[in-house]
């Protein structure tokens, strides 16, 4: 009983001090739903101040998850500096990547590092989420699972077609042969007019 008392007072001690300076929340999220050999793979990061002093001198690395052995960086960077964010505030970076090889790959963390106060030279150091590992798929792979199939269904089409109009045409044929036509009722009173 004892013991629980001395960590009930230990929590609520420590809630009472409120940290000082800033800090930050990051996440990584990739955008694409699917890795794919040749085409681009989305990536989006997010920093968000909770602190009550603005975040300085900030740097988001992720150059060690996606090696330029195995992408090809198309649009962003995967290493960014941030001078400020103030509390409250956030940020968000996308990079577009390209991947060069197929295969599973391990996707981990980015670092982040900054300063928690404008004054301070303390720096501090985080990571973001970690989407975890994630398949790239070689293309034709890709393309025949996930890809639309309309070429196959306008090649049946083409194939199925001179059957399908044949059958239709020898229909209309035995109904002209075998149905006669009998004059509708306008037409016969048009013609007991004359």
């Amino acid at each position: 009983m004892f013991l629980l008392f001395v960590l009930v007072a230990t929590a609520f001690a420590s809630s009472e001090e409120d940290p000082q300076g800033a800090w930050l929340l990051a996440s990584k999220t990739p955008q694409s739903v699917y890795g794919v050999e040749g085409m681009d793979y989305v990536v989006e990061y997010g920093l968000y101040n909770v602190g009550d002093r603005p975040a300085v001198k900030i740097t988001l690395d992720d150059r060690n998850s996606y090696p330029s052995t195995y992408f090809e960086a198309v649009r962003g960077m995967l290493q960014v500096n941030v001078e400020r964010l103030n509390p409250g505030e956030n940020f968000t970076h996308a990079v577009v990547l390209r991947p060069t090889h197929p295969g599973l790959f391990n996707f981990t963390a980015a670092q982040i590092t900054y300063r928690p106060d404008l004054n301070s030279n303390q720096i501090r150091s985080g990571l973001t989420t970690t989407p975890g590992e994630a398949y790239v798929y070689r293309l034709v792979e890709y393309e025949r699972r996930f890809a639309s199939k309309f070429q196959y269904f306008g090649i049946f089409f083409l194939m199925m077609a001179p059957f399908t109009l044949g059958a239709f045409l020898l229909y209309v044929n035995s109904l002209r042969q075998h149905f006669v036509e009998e004059p509708t009722a306008v037409a016969k009173k048009t013609t007991k007019a004359h």
